[in-house]
């Protein structure tokens, strides 16, 4: 997939109810800059809003590349990012 002009192409992968609320399992989104992970969160709730509840729940977590992102962690053409929800259970 082509980028457009200063946007980076990222792997976006839905897990558990994330996946259940999107619809989806992957897609790739093209992100404008600046390329953090807080502008990625911005681009993925443009796209599914009904994510807003679970992300607003504190409990998501992100993962960049396989290892977990906290804070404002930068990101590269390519990465993969996976939104990773709160697990219950005992």
């Amino acid at each position: 997939m082509a980028n457009v002009e200063g946007s980076i192409a990222l792997t976006l992968l839905f897990f558990a109810s994330s996946r259940s609320i999107s619809g989806v399992g992957s897609i790739t989104l093209n992100l404008p800059a600046p390329h953090t992970t807080t502008h990625c969160l911005t681009a993925i709730l443009v796209l599914y809003p009904k994510l807003n509840p679970l992300i607003e729940s504190g409990g998501m977590v992100f993962s960049v590349n396989g290892e977990f992102a906290v804070g404002e962690k930068p990101l590269s053409d390519h990465d993969e990012v996976a939104l990773i929800p709160p697990i219950s259970g005992g």
